[in-house]
């Protein structure tokens, strides 16, 4: 029994020390853990468990400390390290080495740069579909196909609405009344320019209030753009994409 206690109080006593791959995680779970610590108290912390389990692509090298206390402060001098609860499988303290500054800065920096690069890249491939779709809807347009050019006019809508284009989302919006009014829904395209032309006149914008004027008077005036027109048809297609986007 005194050999098994002693045995026990020299497992307790050890320490599994994780140094992490990245400091700015290794930061983050030492808070998780002193907040659980805080607000839990001696219940069984979380952070060790998921330590422990994800070891394999969180923690870059491992060191045990033994239960000799000169051991562990000279440990501690050399390494700083915070105690983030117990293994759940055989009870050993669970430790994450904190990081240095230099090796948070450069893994903090490191990290804004992928998220940098990776909005860039998102960028540039969203400009892209927008420079295709505006060349294949704007050719769709000059043959007054309602239907094809509405569809550009709706992909063009979306991918706007992702890269933050708000120009393109704009115009998009008056490509949308333009293919109506080309399958012969002149009240629907009317109804389109002037909430276009309202909301220009708010947001101060003197070249889409132009562009909103120029097709309230074409839709109004131009006969080749008249129900039965000669630039006018009807699309069943149109008629459904309207419903299922109004």
């Amino acid at each position: 029994m005194p050999g098994e206690r002693a045995a026990r109080l020299r497992l307790l006593r050890r320490r599994r020390v994780y140094r992490l791959r990245d400091a700015c995680a290794a930061l983050r779970l030492g808070v998780l853990a002193l907040d659980w610590r805080r607000r839990c108290g001696r219940a069984p912390n979380p952070v060790a468990a998921y330590v422990c389990a994800c070891a394999a692509d969180l923690v870059r090298d491992v060191c045990a400390v033994g239960a000799s206390t000169r051991a562990c402060a000279a440990a501690c001098a050399a390494a700083p390290y915070v105690c983030v609860g117990r293994d759940p499988r055989d009870g050993v303290r669970v430790c994450v080495l904190l990081p240095t500054y230099a090796e948070y800065f450069f893994d903090h920096t490191l990290h804004w740069a992928r998220v940098a690069y990776s909005e860039m890249a998102r960028q540039y491939v969203g400009r892209g579909v927008i420079a295709q779709l505006q060349t294949v809807g704007g050719g769709w347009a000059s043959l007054h196909r309602a239907d094809r050019s509405l569809m550009c006019a709706l992909q063009l809508h979306a991918v706007a609405l992702a890269v933050f284009d708000e120009e393109s989302v704009r115009k998009c919006r008056l490509f949308i009344g333009w293919a109506h009014l080309w399958n012969s829904n002149r009240a629907t395209a009317l109804r389109l320019f002037r909430a276009e032309l309202a909301a220009a006149r708010r947001w101060g914008d003197d070249v889409h209030e132009q562009r909103c004027l120029h097709a309230i008077v074409n839709a109004e005036r131009n006969p080749r753009l008249a129900p039965g027109g000669a630039h006018t048809s009807h699309y069943q297609l149109v008629d459904m994409w309207s419903r299922a986007f109004a």
